[in-house]
């Protein structure tokens, strides 16, 4: 379970840091996952699935396929540029994007539930 976790931020080019920030979480608490010390909780796979359009089953070791073919999505041309822009950014770039997805991932998150209650 925890190899396809790793592998799978590790094909992202992420550190477990960068990893755990988009995630919104501690650092040691995601290193915890990959090390086997902690295990992470539901919420934790569906935020990490939806984050990153990966199935659960792959994360979790139970399929090796990290995108069955009813859950790939095409990309719109807009989405296709910042992928490709974002692939030209050199490390810090990166880091910076990161961040700003995880922060605006969040507050919309946040505004959603707001409109549920």
């Amino acid at each position: 379970m925890l190899n396809n976790l790793k592998s799978f931020r590790e094909s992202l080019s992420l550190t477990q840091k960068e990893f755990a920030s988009i995630l919104d979480i501690a650092t040691t608490t995601y290193s915890g996952y990959e090390q086997g010390t902690r295990n992470p909780n539901s919420d934790f796979w569906v935020i990490v699935a939806r984050k990153f359009s990966v199935s659960i089953d792959f994360l979790m070791g139970v399929s090796q396929d990290p995108h069955p073919t009813d859950q790939i999505q095409a990309y719109s041309i807009q989405e296709q540029d910042h992928i490709n822009q974002y692939r030209e950014l050199d490390e810090h770039g990166k880091t910076i994007v990161d961040l700003v997805m995880a922060k605006e991932s969040k507050r919309v998150s946040q505004l959603s539930l707001h409109k549920i209650e």
